[in-house]
């Protein structure tokens, strides 16, 4: 008898446990969904192993305004349309698409969700709460072009470089970008605006996988140190993970497009342009939360702050904010504050020996040489 009771105890015991999360779940207030979208819940949908959904992701995730951000990267093989479907169902107020790979899905699923805004990068989705945002690139990359005519007399060139009477710098792009034109001319009538003997020689790499872009790249690449290029810019959504080897010991420095290309090439790079997402972004969720917005196309710049240079110089804190910031990391875990301080100095040398080489007051020469009259080109923010 006693071993019959225990036993349909433990039987009862069992059922309220599995239902016990039903029932909870049937007690949700029917109103927590509209406080999502109160609170400005954000989620950003990105693909798998995509450099541009990657560094999106980090920079939003480093900002106040979107550090409770859920990242969602797209399952191969499932519909996108149905990850944004579920993602949609779940109640946030925005959705962010950064890739234009997932227009057809925003198109389709947008205006099942009246209440949800939708952003997607790279596209252009019709819909009152759909956001399709365009980053131009071309102001900056006209800065980039003064910057790099100005660099030949401030970098450490080789003396086959310094003594060329026409210097050489090269841009390099892919055949699959729709902008290649605008972003050669940009960057080259930035060269020229400088008067200085700076030609410009151009490549694009083909679009044919990463194994032929790479071998692409690779001539491209040649092309330039055959050329004695000191400077090339390239756009960051090529494959350049032996680029930094190719550079070696040679003088030669890069300006990156679209990525901060500063970990792929280090040591090398000047700087970088880039769309700068947690500012493209929050006058958005802020219209979102006050119910305002309503469907745009958004073509961010240099003049409004959307676009600009990061990692100018290749650092973007002095050096004793650095060392501060490493001792304080490091001295939890070794005693020796001089052994640690003498690492620390190991790891900078080789980005702040480019650094060096630049004028501090780099952002005075740029506005000294672009002037400030209204036809003039105005210096962009550096973050």
């Amino acid at each position: 008898m006693y071993f019959r009771r225990s036993r349909q105890l433990m039987v009862l015991f069992a059922l309220l446990s599995l239902s016990l999360p039903l029932l909870l779940s049937g007690c949700r207030n029917p109103d927590d969904s509209a406080a999502d979208h109160v609170q400005g819940r954000v989620a950003l949908i990105i693909k798998p192993a995509d450099r541009s959904g990657d560094a999106m992701s980090a920079r939003l995730l480093r900002s106040d305004a979107f550090k409770n951000l859920h990242v969602v990267t797209a399952i191969p093989g499932l519909p996108a349309e149905e990850q944004l479907r579920l993602l949609s169902e779940e109640g946030y107020l925005m959705i962010v698409a950064s890739s234009p790979d997932f227009a057809l899905d925003v198109t389709i699923v947008a205006p099942d969700f009246p209440e949800t805004v939708y952003v997607i990068f790279g596209a252009i989705v019709e819909g009152d709460n759909v956001a399709s945002v365009l980053p131009d690139y071309t102001e900056s990359l006209k800065k980039a072009g003064v910057l790099a005519a100005l660099a030949a007399d401030y970098l450490p060139l080789a003396d086959v470089q310094q003594h060329q009477p026409q210097k050489t710098v090269s841009f390099i792009t892919t055949a699959a970008n729709p902008g290649r034109n605008e972003w050669e001319q940009a960057f080259a009538e930035g060269v020229a605006r400088v008067r200085k003997p700076v030609s410009v020689i151009s490549g694009a790499t083909a679009q044919t996988g990463n194994r032929g872009q790479r071998s692409n790249l690779d001539q491209l690449i040649n092309k330039a140190l055959q050329q004695n290029a000191y400077l090339i810019c390239i756009d960051g959504n090529i494959t350049m993970d032996q680029m930094s080897e190719r550079l070696g010991e040679r003088n030669t420095y890069v300006i990156g497009i679209e990525h901060d290309i500063s970990v792929l090439v280090p040591g090398k790079v000047v700087t970088s342009v880039i769309a700068f997402p947690e500012l493209i972004l929050l006058p958005i969720l802020e219209d979102a939360r006050q119910k305002k917005f309503i469907g745009a196309v958004l073509t961010p710049s240099d003049k409004t702050g959307g676009v600009g240079f990061t990692n100018l110089h290749g650092l973007t804190i002095s050096e004793e904010e650095f060392l501060k910031k490493s001792d304080n990391e490091q001295q939890q875990q070794q005693p020796d504050t001089k052994s640690i301080r003498e690492l620390n100095y190991m790891k900078m040398t080789q980005v702040l020996n480019l650094r060096k080489t630049l004028p501090w007051n780099i952002e005075e020469l740029l506005e000294e040489q672009l002037g400030t009259k209204d036809d003039q080109l105005a210096l962009p923010e550096v973050r």
